[in-house]
């Protein structure tokens, strides 16, 4: 503008501006299956340098038309190992393109349960087209506090004694090794069962802890009255109590219940009670419910899922974990007298824990407390170094 004549003239002129030539994206998904009937949710979430205005383009491997978003749910019709592909386009000049394949497994798990019942209580329970069996974990609840927890074609088959009549609830939960689950109900009529019986058996272990022992009733739910007979002279008229012996030797201790049927029994066994040292300390027996032992509960009620694999182990190990809301987890070995021997913590990653463990520790049985947001499951694992 030349000012006072208000004369003006405007020149345009267009120009391209381009990414120069570098290209940052990497593209990357994560899956996992939604539920039992075939679902899978894919996300982009771990690619980087996606830009505004990319485009992605999913190939679901099964000969469906693509899918498009950041985020899709897909349904696969038949179970099995598809390879889905991602394509993100950031549609600049020039071109820049990533993909990522992976394998991804759809999750399609149904089953039946069918029932054969005798005069004794004792139900024998199949599951009908549980599908392939190799890893899966199969979790029984009968219904009347009484679980079963097998791996593979051993969880197809289940049997229970019951000690009641009346219908129960029979619930089986199935993992398989790709975290796909279900559970399947069914209802259970017990019309008769065996003759009342008292159950007395018993067990002791040393602890940890020095000149203390734990004493475990084997069946304490139906007991309404119980006499220990310690074998030095003494007794005590209830089932959860404490004891101490002023030197160790070797006693013959015994255990007399009454049941709520009103059968009684007693058991009489020998056990020498030693210290772990040679001193004038009192030895201290305390009578402990039998999950006290190992200081875990088997909390089937829990919405979270577990794997152990591979299991058996010869000490390393991954520990899975899914749940809804699933921020982090405690993870905890316990041997078979109660004493921690590894602990750790593991976050969530998109709602999943996942969590390498190398353990050096002697052949035999322990158990895997897996916690968190106050409910807790239990694995059992095996080591075979």
């Amino acid at each position: 503008m030349n000012g006072a004549n208000t004369c003006s003239s405007v020149a345009t002129q267009t120009i391209s501006i381009t990414n120069a030539g570098v290209c940052n994206l990497t593209a990357n998904f994560f899956w996992q299956p939604v539920n039992s009937s075939g679902s899978v949710y894919f996300s982009n979430g771990n690619s980087s340098g996606v830009i505004p205005g990319a485009t992605s383009t999913w190939a679901f491997g099964d000969g469906s038309p693509n899918g498009s978003g950041s985020t899709v749910t897909h349904v696969y019709s038949t179970p099995g190992n598809y390879v889905a592909t991602l394509t993100i386009n950031n549609n600049i000049t020039p071109a820049c393109i990533s993909t990522k394949t992976a394998i991804v497994t759809s999750c399609l798990m149904s089953a039946t349960v069918s029932a054969n019942t005798n005069t004794n209580g004792i139900a024998s329970f199949t599951l009908a087209s549980p599908g392939s069996t190799t890893g899966t974990n199969y979790f029984w609840n009968f219904g009347d506090g009484g679980t079963y927890n097998a791996t593979g074609s051993a969880g197809v088959n289940a049997t229970h004694t019951y000690v009641a009549t009346g219908f129960y609830n029979v619930t089986v939960m199935m993992i398989n090794p790709n975290t796909c689950s279900t559970t399947v109900q069914y209802s259970v009529n017990i019309s008769s069962v065996a003759t009342c019986s008292a159950n007395s058996n018993f067990s002791m272990v040393p602890t940890a802890t020095a000149q203390v022992w734990y004493v475990a009733p084997a069946a304490p739910g139906s007991i309404v009255s119980a006499v220990w007979n310690w074998g030095d002279n003494s007794s005590s008229n209830t089932l959860y109590t404490n004891h101490t012996y002023s030197a160790a030797a070797t006693y013959d201790i015994c255990l007399s219940v009454t049941v709520t049927c009103g059968a009684s029994s007693t058991t009489c066994a020998s056990y020498a009670i030693y210290k772990p040292q040679q001193d004038l300390n009192i030895i201290q027996v305390t009578v402990v419910d039998p999950e006290t032992i190992t200081g875990i509960k088997n909390n089937f009620a829990s919405d979270l899922r577990s794997t152990v694999s591979p299991n058996p182990s010869n000490g390393a190990f991954n520990v899975s974990l899914n749940g809804s809301d699933l921020k982090g987890a405690r993870i905890t070995v316990i041997d078979l007298v109660g004493k921690t021997i590894f602990e750790t913590r593991a976050e969530a990653v998109d709602g999943k824990v996942s969590k390498d463990i190398q353990l050096n520790a002697a052949n035999g049985v322990y158990f895997i407390k897996m916690e968190s947001g106050g409910k807790s499951l239990t694995q059992k694992l095996i080591l075979t170094n």
